[in-house]
């Protein structure tokens, strides 16, 4: 007796399918084209090196193949037609290995077609990167293993068909000699050229991490974990980057007693120009703050300031929000960011504080409007970039502005904000099973105290 499988189960497991289908050809077109991530960056001259080195290769593995299949075929009517096949292949894949090292703006073309073209030049390395990833540093290494092993066989082929009765029997000509050789200093010539390119290669990647270690350590200063009690609320505030370099930032300002400021904000991109605009946008802000009272044109000379020093598409989404502990209001100016979340300790509830605004650095006469909220004694205030709200699991599912609500309905009784955040934080790696982030994360809970 069969059971029925209901058709909504059937369309959840085609969708899984597919995710996990997906994710798979991701990965396998992250490894394929890893090679051409090490020349994408060079300079002109070592991506010529590296061409002239492939071409090299290339070109002595056309000479071993003819030397070792033309001797089989040389009796067969069809001979010529199926070496022009063969030559025609390799020279097709050559071209297409070689035109991306020229021209790296090729690769963001089509993954997929590169992804075939790295697969037929690395096949056998590809199978072993999946099963093995510690192999992948090793990938010059193993290729140069098996163009030499290549020799070998085709040389031993050679040799044992030409000590026999066969087509190979007559002693090797001049010719052939001149081939064999040519064909090997090919190969030492393409290793050697090859080699010099990684080894520039290594000592540019090795200073680049050494200057994206300073640079990092640089953010780490300018973005703090602020972890503060004042008078009448407390205040936790942390960014975690996906990256190295992370375009995600928050600043803490205490005006007076009774009276701070938060900002909040989250830069396009995820590299080093992230994290220049980021420093740019967090002194604009500084500067701006000495400057005026007014949040609408604190905000309005940000924009400016980062339209003359941005590159056109890059923006930032941005927030600023003013707590008045003698009024029991906070006023706010948003920038194209997120929401704020209020958790109401009377009613229980988490509500959204949203208004429009355009982000910063889109454009240059963009105008900015405050809103004001009041709140009540043990009320909660959360800030937070989109890293949370967007992070997936296995299944491609996000995290969500509902799951986020609830939770914090759940956390709101959490004796401070740091417990909160490192009680979310523990939900969300177990929602995504320990993945890492795709986003930079920035939290910022503000809870007003009860008496």
């Amino acid at each position: 007796m069969s059971i029925p499988v209901p058709n909504e189960l059937c369309e959840q497991y085609a969708l899984r399918f597919s995710k996990m289908k997906e994710s798979i050809l991701k990965k396998a077109v992250r490894i394929a084209t890893e090679e051409y991530e090490v020349f994408s960056h060079l300079s002109l001259g070592l991506r010529i090196g590296a061409v002239l080195a492939l071409t090299l290769l290339y070109f002595a593995l056309v000479i071993l193949t003819h030397l070792t299949i033309y001797p089989y075929l040389i009796a067969g009517p069809k001979s010529s037609t199926v070496l022009s096949i063969i030559y025609s292949f390799v020279l097709t894949l050559a071209t297409l290995t070689i035109l991306p090292i020229l021209f790296p703006r090729l690769r963001e073309k089509s993954s997929l077609a590169m992804f075939v073209v790295c697969a037929l030049n690395f096949f056998p390395f590809v199978i072993l990167a999946f099963l093995i990833p510690r192999l992948r540093k090793y990938k010059t290494a193993i290729m140069s293993i098996t163009v030499f092993l290549s020799i070998g066989v085709a040389g031993l082929v050679v040799m044992l068909e030409g000590t026999s009765e066969g087509v190979l029997s007559e002693q090797p000509g001049p010719a052939t000699i001149g081939l064999w050789l040519i064909g090997l200093i090919s190969i030492f010539a393409g290793i050697f050229i090859y080699g010099y390119v990684t080894e520039k290669t290594s000592v540019e990647k090795t200073r680049i991490e050494t200057e994206v270690k300073i640079a990092q350590d640089i953010q780490s200063q300018l973005v703090p974990t602020v972890d503060l009690c004042g008078e009448g609320y407390e205040l936790f505030g942390k960014t975690k980057s996906a990256y190295q370099i992370g375009g995600d930032f928050f600043e803490v300002t205490r005006l007076s007693a009774q009276k701070f400021v938060v900002a909040i904000g989250d830069v396009s991109g995820h590299n080093i120009a992230a994290g220049l605009l980021m420093a740019i946008t967090k002194g604009a802000f500084r500067t701006a703050l000495q400057h005026t009272s007014s949040l609408e044109e604190l905000v309005k000379s940000m924009n400016r300031t980062i339209l003359e020093n941005s590159d056109k598409k890059m923006f930032v989404s941005f927030k600023c929000c003013e707590f008045d502990l003698t009024t029991n209001s906070v006023t706010t100016v948003n920038a194209g960011h997120l929401p704020m979340f209020q958790y109401k300790n009377r009613a229980g509830t988490v509500v959204e504080r949203n208004h429009p605004g355009l982000a910063l650095g889109l454009a240059k006469e963009a105008n900015y409007e405050s809103q004001q909220i009041f709140f009540d004694k043990g009320d909660l205030f959360i800030l937070l970039t989109d890293g949370i709200v967007e992070a997936a699991n296995v299944s491609a599912e996000q995290f969500g502005f509902n799951r986020f609500k609830h939770a914090i309905e759940r956390l709101a009784a959490e004796p401070g904000p740091k417990h909160i955040y490192e009680e979310l934080m523990s939900e969300l790696n177990d929602f995504t099973s320990s993945r890492s982030l795709s986003d930079d994360v920035t939290f910022v809970a503000i809870k007003i105290a009860q008496q």
